[in-house]
């Protein structure tokens, strides 16, 4: 088995490892929450869902266009299913919201430079 275990499908039972999708693995970001606010006492606290991020510096077409059928055209967003790896770098199964970028990717040599997919409204489900 791969060293890593991203994973992604529209449900928990489509979901596939990315390294069986052929596409490589991200560099990834996890917040446990999306928001932090300022308190009335100068303290602050995280609120809201859980965000990850998957970073692609170079991403070739054939990948991108794996990862964007999952949010067909000409939505922006979709439910989908991920394993990825939580704030304690421990890998954990997540329904979620994929938010493909609104902005046409960079592209150059028919590949995608720093496509960033952000997948709000964690839930784990594992």
């Amino acid at each position: 088995m791969a060293q890593y275990e991203y994973a992604i499908g529209a449900t928990e039972e489509t979901m596939q490892y990315l390294f069986q999708l052929d596409v490589r693995a991200p560099y990834q970001s996890f917040k446990p929450h999306s928001k932090v606010v300022a308190l009335g006492d100068g303290t602050t606290r995280g609120v809201g869902w859980p965000v990850a991020e998957w970073h692609f510096s170079v991403i070739p077409k054939a990948e991108r266009d794996i990862l964007k059928a999952l949010v067909p055209s000409p939505a922006l967003s979709a439910e989908v299913y991920l394993r990825t790896l939580n704030e304690d770098l421990e890998w954990h199964t997540y329904r979620a919201v994929m938010a493909w970028p609104p902005d046409p990717p960079d592209v150059q040599n028919d590949s995608s430079l720093k496509l960033t997919i952000e997948f709000k409204i964690l839930e784990e489900i594992d």
